[in-house]
């Protein structure tokens, strides 16, 4: 995928921002607070139809604006496209489309394939559960519109079956709420049992690329291994009898569930476990260790996410290299070097040094929500 024209108007602190960027790498740089970060996170809203920033996107409207205004003029499997994006601040009178035909972000037509690292990526071996899920969903959902459905339906059948646990009186079971939680286990089961198999299907082409980027970042100092921790427990090959067992397990647990007044199993609590060498990555990785574990899986989807869909990812590094080291630097760059990439930062002279030689560049400052390109 290429991006040739990016606009963004009345989005965060971007009253009218554009610009054309090149096919290599994209330096935004200038002093923080001006608009770097949101110019990536407009990319990424145009492909994805959510912001890694907030959970409510209705948020990145400018204050004094009714609507935000995106748009951006790329390739992508072989087709010029024009995505348009209307964001009011309230759900109603939304507008997605691809030149010029109303669709969903995620749809096959919509499918554009991105990949964001952000300085809090850094910490995804010591983060939460939630972080790791994120790295498998953000690549389910970009390759596989059911991926999204059925995550989005898991998620909400999941705050339905929460909210009635802990909405029943003395967290007692009538025979009316026992019917609704028997109907909820079984779609939780069954959509349940396609994200852990759609998961583990992910990680049998992201974990062999991890695991070598590792190698390649840390000079082989030590052997990184990701293992799969579903939060169902393990289960059959077969689907129906995974389906099944995961609902009389979720029934086993009714009890232990009302005590908490929240669900305890299933696959809102899966997980990956870092190991080097055989040793816990979270409780014995040094810092540096931690970060390239980080580091190889964002790369590694970067790569899994390109090669299934057949064309490189765009890559948006939001001022990550002001944490790494410079070897880690051009390490990223190479690894990305067929990908168009969006580099943000404040120091315009070592943004410069790292950028790879040979390579299409440009230079962007971004000040005060306008953005401009510098000559040279």
């Amino acid at each position: 995928m290429r991006i040739d024209r990016l606009t963004a108007a009345d989005f965060r602190n971007l009253e009218g921002a554009s610009l054309e960027p090149c096919g290599g790498v994209n330096l935004l740089y200038g002093r923080n607070g001006q608009g770097k970060t949101s110019l990536l996170e407009a990319v990424w809203v145009l492909s994805a139809g959510s912001s890694f920033r907030t959970s409510r996107i209705s948020e990145a409207v400018r204050f004094d604006a009714a609507a935000a205004q995106l748009s951006m003029n790329c390739e992508s499997g072989g087709r010029a496209l024009e995505v348009m994006l209307t964001l009011p601040k309230q759900p109603q009178g939304r507008s997605y489309t691809v030149n010029g035909v109303s669709r969903r972000p995620g749809d096959e037509e919509a499918r554009f394939p991105v990949i964001v690292f952000r300085p809090e990526d850094l910490e995804l071996v010591k983060a939460g559960p939630a972080e790791r899920r994120t790295l498998l969903d953000g690549l389910g959902t970009q390759l596989s519109p059911r991926y999204r459905k059925n995550l989005n339906e898991y998620g909400r059948c999941l705050t339905q079956r929460n909210s009635l646990l802990r909405g029943l009186p003395g967290r007692r079971l009538d025979a009316q709420a026992s019917g609704v939680l028997d109907v909820l286990d079984v779609a939780l089961s069954r959509l349940g049992v396609y994200l852990v198999r759609a998961r583990r299907r992910l990680l049998e082409s992201l974990v062999p690329e991890a695991e070598a980027l590792y190698a390649g970042v840390s000079g082989a100092a030590e052997r990184l291994e990701v293992r799969y921790d579903c939060g169902f427990g393990e289960l059959p090959e077969d689907a129906r009898e995974a389906e099944l067992l995961c609902c009389e397990r979720l029934g086993q647990r009714r009890q232990e569930d009302l005590s908490a007044g929240f669900t305890t199993l299933g696959a809102h609590r899966d997980d990956l476990v870092f190991l080097l060498d055989n040793r816990a990555a979270r409780a014995y990785g040094s810092q540096g260790q931690q970060r390239t574990c980080a580091l190889a899986c964002r790369l590694a989807s970067a790569r899994v996410l390109g090669g299934l869909c057949g064309e490189p990812p765009v890559v948006l590094l939001d001022d990550v290299f002001s944490e790494l080291d410079p070897a880690r630097c051009r390490y990223i760059l190479d690894t990305v070097a067929e990908c168009q990439v969006f580099l943000t930062g404040c120091d315009l002279p070592l943004l410069e040094r790292l950028a790879p030689a040979g390579r299409a560049l440009r230079r962007f400052l971004v000040e005060a929500g306008t953005v401009r390109q510098e000559e040279g």
